[in-house]
């Protein structure tokens, strides 16, 4: 790809990125979870829909409310073997994060 084009495709629309470069018509629904999805069946969604990452959304009224994300990177970084100890923390100060659940003994086991 020459120069030109690569600067022609920075002008267009993700719609008609995706559709040049996404199987099907381009547009697929974001895959979903929310905060009580049990960690096991999102790991299983993650890797049945061959995605990278799942948003997580509220419950009932709030479900095309994006609350936060959950990757493929922060799994592996988890269960890694290897030291990350170089790869930067991306989560929020301590002091600034919410409690998620109630399932405080399995966290501090953690």
């Amino acid at each position: 790809m020459d120069s030109f084009t690569r600067l022609l495709w920075m002008c267009v629309k993700v719609r008609h990125f995706l559709r040049k470069y996404q199987p099907g018509n381009g547009m697929r629904v974001p895959e979903q979870i929310t905060l009580e999805t049990p960690f096991s069946k999102a790991i299983q969604q993650i890797v049945h829909a061959g995605v990278h990452r799942l948003w997580v959304t509220g419950e009932n009224n709030d479900k095309n409310k994006v609350t936060g994300v959950l990757s493929l990177t922060d799994i592996l970084y988890k269960f890694s073997a290897f030291d990350l100890s170089h790869h930067p923390e991306k989560s929020a100060p301590e002091e600034k994060q919410k409690i998620l659940s109630d399932d405080n003994a399995i966290f501090d086991a953690l």
